[in-house]
């Protein structure tokens, strides 16, 4: 590890292991199937070890990563994200001759534009009807609006409705964990309500800080989960994970000692990423967790910096000192490194490419 050029992404191998086996081991009691989101990891890699440990699938958010995804060996993915534009379709049919592949439907204009390309090239689509469950971002609303889209999909020619799916993030906007679980489950059990009253077969919900709670609501089927792979500070300061099950840090040198109270990394915004909070809620008082060292805070960044603060009556840091880092943000981290290690000590690494990184479209 002494020879890595840094900042560099590590992924401490058993504690990947630890947390896919986890949720893979839970769902399976529930029999309930797991497609994990791999916008947290964008690697080939680590999504075959999903797979091979029991994923029925992989879920991505835009389309050119479930290309780099199926040219790496994935070979069942779920674009979970309103496609629209007409060369983004054509891109999706193309796919779907060579993996099976399914998305989202959350209108009735996008709908019929995915059912025409699909009869055009003499191949049935498979699509979920997304809803949304309180996020507010994405999905149609619960009630007749829903319905008449569930029904005008089974109608077209084209499209094969695999059921209902939804992402829960507004749980991210939640700081208390009791009123977190009681609006997850009001939310959720409407919504399998709803898929149960239309009969539809596939009920699928993602969001990792109550994943576990999402997988005791009874008649969901599928959960599609990101972030739990790694893990990070967000999840951490909301009280979804445990310092040790956070997989991804960032080693970071100390390249200049400013005072006894700050310090300055080769590891900034383009790294770390500025994310301090998601969907309004902002838990974080700096810009992750220094490993070993809580007498360091990430203070500030700037592109290519990161500004320490340091307890002036504690140990300090010295230049060319290196220090590991738990991001706010694993999604947002990972997606700026070419590559990372896997690593399950200080001299034990390997080298996996971050397949997707830059697949934004």
């Amino acid at each position: 590890m002494s020879e890595l050029a840094t900042p560099v992404a590590l992924i401490d191998e058993p504690t990947v292991l630890r947390n896919v086996r986890r949720v893979a081991d839970a769902a399976r009691a529930r029999g309930i199937a797991v497609r994990p989101h791999a916008k947290t990891h964008k690697s080939v890699e680590l999504a075959l070890l999903q797979v091979e440990h029991g994923a029925a699938g992989i879920t991505v958010a835009k389309l050119s990563e479930a290309e780099a995804l199926a040219a790496g060996g994935i070979d069942d993915l779920f674009v979970c994200y309103p496609l629209v534009e007409r060369t983004k379709i054509e891109r999706l049919i193309a796919l779907a001759g060579r993996v099976r592949i399914s998305t989202i439907v959350e209108s009735e204009p996008q709908a019929r534009q995915l059912a025409e390309a699909a009869r055009a090239a003499g191949l049935e689509l498979e699509v979920t009807v997304d809803v949304d469950t309180g996020l507010g971002r994405v999905g149609v609303a619960l009630g007749p609006g829903l319905e008449a889209l569930v029904r005008l999909v089974e109608r077209l020619d084209g499209l094969r409705l695999r059921g209902l799916s939804t992402h829960e993030g507004f749980v991210y906007g939640i700081a208390d964990a009791a009123e977190r679980r009681a609006r997850l489950r009001e939310s959720l059990l409407a919504f399998v309500e709803a898929g149960r009253s239309l009969n539809l077969a596939t009920i699928s919900a993602g969001a990792t800080p109550t994943l576990f709670e999402s997988m005791e609501i009874a008649g969901l089927t599928e959960v599609r989960p990101g972030n739990y792979v790694f893990y990070d500070a967000m999840q951490v300061a909301l009280g979804a994970a445990a310092l040790e099950d956070c997989a991804l840090s960032v080693l970071a040198t100390v390249v200049s000692v400013r005072s006894s109270s700050r310090a300055i990394i080769d590891a900034g915004s383009k790294v770390l990423s500025a994310d301090s909070g998601v969907h309004g809620l902002s838990l974080l008082s700096g810009y992750g967790i220094v490993l070993q060292r809580p007498d360091i805070q990430v203070t500030g960044l700037s592109e290519e910096h990161g500004w320490l603060s340091l307890n002036p009556g504690g140990p300090g840091v010295r230049v060319g000192e290196r220090l590991r880092i738990i991001p706010n943000h694993a999604c947002a981290a990972m997606a700026n490194f070419d590559r990372a290690y896997l690593c399950k000590n200080e001299s034990t690494l390997r080298e996996i490419a971050i397949t997707a990184r830059g697949a934004f479209s």
